[in-house]
């Protein structure tokens, strides 16, 4: 549909979508999902690589953190505390729109470099990049030009990538 727009109808992708057998297909709460087995291996990888991170790296910070923002919410301090003191390679922020999640990523991004090391943020979009910019983040960069680029991911070794909106 994206390629194809103005030339592709629904009945036109229901048929392909009918005739592909190397496609997977399941339903997820009460609807159709379909991908494919690499989509699947690539995802798996990603869970592997979670969690065989679990408990098997160092904290970021030991120290109690003094926060600067001292107006951040019980939770969002606690999403900061957790960040700087996880010993899990992959962490997770999560929370509503509008709760202040890029609100506490500024305070946790001091703190990281505070401790020596480099915050790469990263967004899915490029409007998504623009408001990372806008918040105090102007080196943001789209996923993919993170993934376009093998200079800048081996810059990440060692150091913290921030995936915002993931």
């Amino acid at each position: 549909m994206q390629y194809g727009v103005g030339s592709v109808t629904p009945e036109a992708v229901h048929s392909e979508l009918a005739a592909r057998t190397d496609l997977r297909r399941a339903t997820f709460r009460g609807h159709a999902v379909v991908s494919t087995p690499e989509v699947l291996a690539e995802e798996k990888r990603m869970l592997d690589f979670a969690r065989s991170g679990v408990g098997n790296v160092a904290p970021i910070r030991w120290d109690p953190h003094a926060f600067t923002r001292t107006w951040l919410n019980a939770d969002q301090k606690a999403a900061v505390r957790h960040v700087l003191t996880t010993t899990d390679r992959v962490t997770a922020v999560r929370g509503g729109a509008g709760v202040g999640k890029t609100t506490l990523m500024a305070e946790a991004a001091e703190a990281i470099s505070a401790a020596g090391l480099r915050v790469v943020a990263v967004a899915p979009t490029a409007a998504a990049r623009d408001v990372l910019r806008a918040d105090g983040f102007p080196e943001a960069q789209t996923v993919a030009h993170l993934l376009q680029s093998q200079a800048t991911r081996e810059s990440l070794r060692g150091q913290v990538l921030w995936v915002d909106e993931a």
